[in-house]
């Protein structure tokens, strides 16, 4: 500025200098857009900006077409540093139609016009082209159908496999190869092609299905089921791998991988455990049973002598657990889940409470003592509130319970004591306020799977003041769940079941449902969903021959002794089987019970286990063996008059099964020749006697299996006589009838 109070052109130079100087010091965010978009898949869109941003909700994408139909976003990831972000969509995107997108990014607005150009496919890609996999699994590759426009649209259109296998065992469906498990040391090749004018080969793949074998050694936990290994869930975060003086029935369980790195399971006859501080911990050289002797770290050294391979383990020991407190909760179920509180409101009109106490240990853990320890219940003012008992006795229990009753409104201490450990609850009782409505209550979301939690509620409508809380007792109403009226009659409460049939309310699928409660003029709804949460069957096939005896319900006997279905580490026996038997005459499709002996295969396709179904995909061969028996019903004897003092007699022995009975020998046949009324028995042994003298000679000869001859001559007058036989004690009647003139 000059003399006369005009800033010079300098001046103003150096202001600005000055300005940009203090711009480019400090840094300011440029403005937020949308650099590109382009089509992954026909379901995936990656969009790109030039700066990082916070990731946006689904619901903050909108797509529409150009028509003005929105087309509905799946899932939003972010990628590439935070500087773009992958919108799955639920529609595919249509070739050559443009888009229009709305983001809604860090609060900012954004727009932008796309254009979909599917193009033509011009290559194959595959994840690799050498694989070994474990023999017996599954095996899956991942493989993309480029486009000249970088589009993979292999979930929209379907590539040809030309593969060393049968095609029943091999698939490529929406980008993923899927190969049937294979035996031991099987080599699989295959290649994908794509018709489009001229055919498009990917690369040669080259898939080895190799015997899994132990390679290493994971992490490790404690449990307490001896190797009870298929419940470890080696996911979890927080892995036992502690234990305290004190505890006994605890196992310490290694994690074992194979050359793929899965699970391998193993006995733990196979394994060797050794402590190399067996003052502080001692370990079963065999199974792993630990015995915690002294606080402090104990290494665990585990071999796997076949394999060469061991590791070692650190165990914590920590110090033996004692009760430290005491506190109080909503319920003994889940300590993790209840509400744990020191005070309690309780209305004057409300119905027992029910309070639970929870032992805890020096590390805030649930403690159960192992010998029998007692609490008293104390009450500092009785007209206030009384309990159901003043003292309580616990063992091998986590937490036990006692009952509040409401008396006179006022202020009062509850305290549960054992020795040094106590805990105070402190209750109010009050007078609820004035009617203002009615509340439903004992509404819960309900589950399926039979767990003897969540599977029963029952419903009351209380009347409540303006807190909400009691005034009153159960109110009478009419009620409905999902609009089916429960009955004419107003009823005081209302039970809904997924387990019981008998309950007022039935309910055996999932969805969200709504119980209506009508009292005069007043309505209350409530809404709850079902749930199924029910585990999968797992069925493991633990053998492929079975042979069983002819009777009833054997199919189904063969099915159980050769499949074991399990569902959360419980066992479960097959009701009933679905399956195609390439030997009806045997067994005949879906049978529970065989026709007759033979051998069959059956491929069952679905089991019925505690009355869900199942599908499997099983192939059983089945023997069935009988002992035979001789049925007279499907024997027959025929005899000839040979004229000459002889006949013949041909019998034919058939067991249970009309199959030729062929065990029977000469003492197990004995003839009836009679004439009313007397009757003669010939054994083969002793023939009868007419006279002192030997009255028939006979001979015996089995022809073919089950068909026996037998002549008899008569030394002794006979006429018009019949006969019987007896074959292994049942009678066989011939009804024939004949001459013999003997001498």
């Amino acid at each position: 500025m000059n003399g006369d109070g005009v800033i010079d052109v300098k001046d103003v130079s150096l202001i600005m200098q000055y300005a940009l100087n203090i711009i480019d010091e400090f840094p300011h965010d440029p403005e937020l857009r949308i650099d590109s978009v382009k089509a992954l898949t026909p379901y995936k869109l990656l969009m790109e900006f030039n700066m990082e941003i916070e990731e946006p909700e689904r619901g903050d994408i909108e797509i529409r077409d150009e028509e003005g139909n929105r087309l509905f976003v799946s899932r939003v990831e972010l990628v590439e540093d935070d500087e773009a972000l992958e919108v799955r969509l639920f529609n595919a995107l249509e070739d050559g139609e443009e888009y229009d997108i709305t983001a809604t990014i860090d609060d900012v607005e954004l727009e932008y016009t796309f254009l979909y150009e599917q193009g033509e496919v011009v290559d194959i890609e595959v994840e690799g082209t050498n694989f070994v996999t474990a023999a017996d699994r599954d095996f899956e590759m991942g493989y993309k159908l480029m486009t000249d426009t970088g589009v993979d649209v292999s979930t929209i259109k379907d590539v040809k496999v030309r593969a060393n296998i049968p095609s029943g065992q091999i698939s490529a469906e929406d980008g993923v190869v899927t190969i049937d498990g294979q035996e031991d040391e099987k080599v699989v090749l295959f290649r994908l092609s794509y018709d489009n004018d001229d055919e498009i080969e990917s690369d040669q793949v080259r898939v080895l299905f190799a015997a899994e074998f132990v390679e290493t050694f994971g992490t490790f936990t404690i449990v307490e089921r001896e190797y009870w290994r298929h419940t470890v869930d080696w996911d979890e975060d927080d892995l036992f791998q502690w234990i305290n003086v004190g505890m006994s029935g605890y196992f310490l369980v290694p994690e074992l991988l194979d050359q793929f790195g899965d699970e391998v399971t193993v006995s733990e006859e196979t394994l060797r455990f050794t402590s190399f501080d067996p003052d502080k911990l001692v370990v079963d050289r065999m199974d792993g049973a630990l015995t915690p002797r002294e606080e402090g770290e104990a290494d665990i050294r585990v071999e796997h002598p076949t394999r060469r391979i061991s590791t070692v383990y650190t165990v914590d020991v920590l110090p033996e657990v004692e009760l430290t407190e005491l506190v109080f909760a909503d319920s003994g179920d889940d300590f993790e889940e209840a509400i744990i509180f020191d005070e309690i409101e309780i209305s004057t009109v409300d119905d027992e409470l029910v309070v639970y106490v929870w032992m805890l240990d020096q590390y805030e853990r649930p403690y159960a003592p192992v010998e029998e320890i007692e609490f008293d219940i104390e009450v500092d003012d009785e007209d206030v509130v009384t309990t159901d008992r003043d003292s309580v006795s616990v063992e091998d229990k986590h937490n036990f319970y006692f009952k509040l009753e409401a008396g006179d409104v006022g202020d009062t201490v509850v305290t549960v004591e054992n020795g040094d450990v106590s805990a105070e609850l402190s209750v109010e009782v009050f007078e609820p306020g004035v009617l203002v409505g009615y509340q439903m209550r004992g509404v819960t979301n309900l589950d399926l799977y039979e767990n003897d939690v969540t599977n029963e509620m029952t419903v009351r409508v209380y009347p409540v003041d303006e807190d909400g809380f009691r005034t009153g007792d159960a109110e009478l109403a009419h009620w409905e769940v999902d609009g089916d009226q429960i009955s004419i009659l107003r009823m005081r409460e209302i039970t809904i079941s997924t387990v019981d049939p008998g309950a007022d309310y039935y309910i055996d699928e999932e969805g969200t449902y709504k119980i209506t409660a009508e009292i005069e003029d007043y309505k209350v709804e409530e809404t709850f969903e079902v749930v199924d949460t029910t585990p999968p069957y797992k069925v493991e096939q633990i053998s492929a021959k079975e042979t069983v005896d002819q009777k009833e319900g054997n199919v189904i006997e063969a099915i159980n002794e050769a499949l074991e279905v399990t569902r959360d580490g419980v066992e479960y026996d097959v009701e009933e089987a679905k399956f195609i038997s390439d030997n009806r005459s045997v067994i005949p499709h879906d049978a529970k019970t065989s026709e007759k002996p033979g051998e069959a295969t059956i491929y069952i396709t679905e089991l019925t286990v505690n009355g869900k179904k199942v599908e499997v995909d099983v192939v059983l061969e089945v023997v069935v063996e009988y002992e035979p028996e001789v049925d007279a019903g499907n024997s027959e004897a025929e005899a000839v008059d040979n004229e000459d003092s002889s006949a013949t007699i041909t019998i034919t022995v058939r067991d249970q099964h009309d199959n030729p009975y062929e065990e029977l020998g000469m003492d197990d046949i004995k003839l009836h020749l009679y004439d009313d009324p007397d009757r003669v028995a010939i054994d083969w042994e002793t023939l009868s006697e007419i006279d002192d003298r030997p009255a028939y000679t006979a001979s015996i000869d089995e022809q073919e299996p089950g068909i026996y001859t037998v002549i008899i001559e008569c030394t002794a007058n006979w006429t018009d006589g019949k006969m019987d036989v007896e074959a292994d004690g049942v009678e066989i009647e011939t009804g024939a009838e004949f001459k013999l003139t003997g001498n």
